[in-house]
């Protein structure tokens, strides 16, 4: 069952992190509308989805191990990315003509978010140390509560989300202010995974699949583009329903990728790969792109408005991930904690 069950995760943390990647392209407004409905939404559910209280024998350890494994690569990446741009990255393209100042991306790598031009240098980092306030802020509440207590929490979190959502827009740190939902998110990732997913066959997941994803299709349209980064989600309950329609279209997705596999026994573990490392490249690929679009410029030739193309812009996507795999096979082998992982 372990095994099954990493199998359905990395399919879907992969054709997720794909759509992260082609998020960050010039794509067509009901498009972009469409990915962000979900993929986002998305990653904190499937965070969630192997949280159980009974791993961790108390706050402390649970604390240790998410530092080791979120914000230990947090820093060092950023780092690393903000000495790129620094020296390189600011130099070349749309960042040689903003007037940043030099210290404010270096700031931001402390405040955890990209207001502004925080984390300019690597936006999609947000997403590291709000995940670790989710997690912890989601252990401290739960654990060891009565339901009517869950239940209490649960509707908090949803009136401080629609607060934050139509009367707030302070910009908390660490992303803070958005945990109120990623915080829901993160518990529906469990529950579903200890207390529904066995109710689920493989017809049923099959039924939902057209269900799920013309609800995605219908209630992104209606919303504006979803910024879960800035607490922006449009029409609360457009935002719910469309997050909500894409989770279980991709978690169907996945388990029928993972049934069909195993039935026909086809090999799908470069998707496994990829769903497995996605940290490394949530973290590399606005760099890999870069050096994707400096070939094609300088040495192919290629005027910069052919990424204008929606066609161009899914295999760039493509691409990058498929450049960061002799990276992400280096970083494996000879620093694994920089990808959250334990040294073998």
């Amino acid at each position: 069952m372990v095994e099954h069950r990493i199998l359905r995760v990395d399919y879907v943390k992969a054709i997720n992190i794909f759509f992260v990647v082609l998020s960050h392209t010039a794509l067509s407004v009901s498009y972009t509308k469409f990915i962000y409905a979900f993929h986002i939404p998305l990653f904190f559910f499937l965070s969630g989805y192997f949280f159980d209280y009974s791993k961790y024998s108390n706050f402390y350890q649970f604390f240790n191990k998410r530092f080791r494994q979120l914000l230990i690569p947090y820093f060092v990446i950023n780092f690393l990315t903000y000495l790129a741009w620094l020296f390189i990255g600011r130099h070349t393209g749309e960042d040689a003509s903003l007037q940043i100042n030099l210290l404010e991306p270096f700031y931001g790598i402390f405040y955890g978010g990209h207001k502004g031009y925080f984390l300019h240098h690597n936006a999609p980092m947000w997403f590291l140390p709000c995940l670790f306030s989710t997690e912890m802020i989601f252990y401290l509440l739960f654990k060891g509560k009565s339901k009517i207590v869950h239940y209490a929490f649960i509707i908090i979190l949803l009136g401080l989300g629609i607060y934050g959502n139509y009367y707030n827009n302070i910009s908390l740190p660490w992303g803070l202010s958005v945990v109120p939902t990623t915080a829901i998110l993160y518990g529906l990732g469990s529950w579903f995974n200890y207390k529904v997913k066995h109710k689920f066959t493989y017809k049923k997941y099959l039924a939902l699949v057209p269900l799920s994803f013309l609800g995605l299709l219908i209630f992104a349209s209606l919303n504006i583009k979803v910024r879960l980064s800035a607490a922006e989600y449009g029409n609360y309950f457009y935002f719910w329903t469309a997050a909500l329609c894409g989770i279980l279209f991709f978690v169907s997705i996945g388990n029928l990728m993972e049934h069909l596999s195993l039935k026909f026994e086809v090999n799908l573990k470069f998707l496994q790969f990829i769903g497995q490392n996605t940290l490394l490249i949530f973290s590399f690929h606005l760099l890999a792109g870069g050096l994707l679009k400096g070939f094609t410029y300088y040495l192919l030739k290629l005027p910069l408005d052919i990424y204008q193309l929606a066609w161009v812009n899914h295999i760039y996507s493509l691409l990058s991930i498929l450049l960061l795999v002799p990276l992400i096979l280096i970083i494996n082998k000879y620093a694994p904690w920089l990808a959250g992982k334990r040294t073998k």
